[in-house]
């Protein structure tokens, strides 16, 4: 119940079929590719088998390159500052928060509470670019082991640090809150 295998002789074989089945047909070939077996015939590799080419240099084990801890060391110094910095002003936020929510609209002390309070917001950015800018770096510190320890540990303290001054920020807020 098996067919026969496909014929690949005879005198069609090799030739492409023409514009709806008919007429003459043209065949594979082409001048600039020809058919057939290489010009060049390939020699036979004779003679027994050879083995793996001989070593001149022994195989050392490879150890990685020792590279400088500096990068991971930098990125947890700029977390370290960017938290150092930024806990005094968000100190400093909420006491002004306080001041106004103490005193009236025309007292002086309501003046400078509001004076102060736009620079300070401001002043917060630093130590958040600060805290960014040690995130990224710790996190190429790590990935290129130069200073992984400090590098995680920067990446950890980037995170943690904002939560936890955001965290203190509430708290002390909170009685202007209610």
């Amino acid at each position: 119940m098996s067919q026969p295998p496909y014929p690949q002789s005879g005198p069609d074989f090799g030739r492409r079929p023409s514009a709806g089945g008919f007429g003459p047909q043209d065949d594979y070939s082409h001048p600039d590719f020809p058919t057939g077996p290489p010009q060049h015939p390939v020699p036979p590799q004779g003679g027994p088998p050879q083995g793996p080419l001989p070593q001149h240099h022994p195989m050392a084990p490879h150890r990685p390159e020792r590279r400088s801890p500096a990068m991971g060391v930098m990125a947890l110094f700029f977390v370290a500052i960017a938290a150092v910095v930024h806990t005094p002003l968000v100190i400093q936020t909420v006491e002004r928060f306080h001041q106004l929510d103490k005193h009236r609209y025309d007292t002086p002390q309501y003046g400078e509470a509001e004076e102060a309070l736009p620079m300070l917001l401001s002043l917060q950015l630093i130590p958040a670019a600060l805290g960014i800018v040690g995130l990224i770096l710790g996190i190429i510190a790590a990935a290129t082991r130069r200073g992984s320890a400090p590098g995680v540990i920067a990446i950890v303290l980037s995170v943690l640090a904002p939560v936890l001054l955001f965290v203190g920020f509430l708290v002390g807020m909170q009685d202007l809150m209610s």
